[in-house]
């Protein structure tokens, strides 16, 4: 299973890139927002995780760039990690069927077992590589 990370924190990404590497993933990561949507467009992921709040193109951005773009038999999942739930984020969020939230802070145990269970009930393509 590849899985993107985006985010503009360069400790969260290299934290969850330990954590999915160790657990067998293979891992992309972007810093911001364009550079992970140019990710998706190229080589869409199993599972992208994005932060939402990023300068530039925030995750909420990226999103419905994703989303207006012609859809493609290789839809990935997303996590997508906030420190609030704000009404207009989840509202933003409801338009899609394959996007849950993550409250920040998470433990790498509880993200690690969203993807797991995301792996168990997606396409026989996810898992670990």
């Amino acid at each position: 299973m590849r899985i993107l990370i985006v985010d503009d924190e360069p400790h969260i990404i290299r934290a969850l890139t330990l954590l999915f590497e160790k657990s067998g993933y293979n891992v992309c990561t972007a810093y911001n927002g364009p550079d992970g949507l140019a990710k998706l467009r190229t080589r869409p992921p199993d599972i992208a995780i994005i932060d939402i709040m990023m300068p530039g193109m925030t995750g909420l951005e990226l999103l419905q760039a994703w989303k207006v773009r012609t859809p493609s038999a290789a839809e990935p999942q997303f996590l997508v990690l906030t420190a609030s739930c704000d009404d207009h984020i989840t509202a933003a969020i409801e338009g899609f069927d394959n996007v849950q939230l993550v409250k920040k802070p998470f433990s790498p145990s509880r993200i690690l077992r969203l993807v797991q269970d995301l792996a168990a009930t997606s396409p026989a393509s996810y898992g670990p590589v």
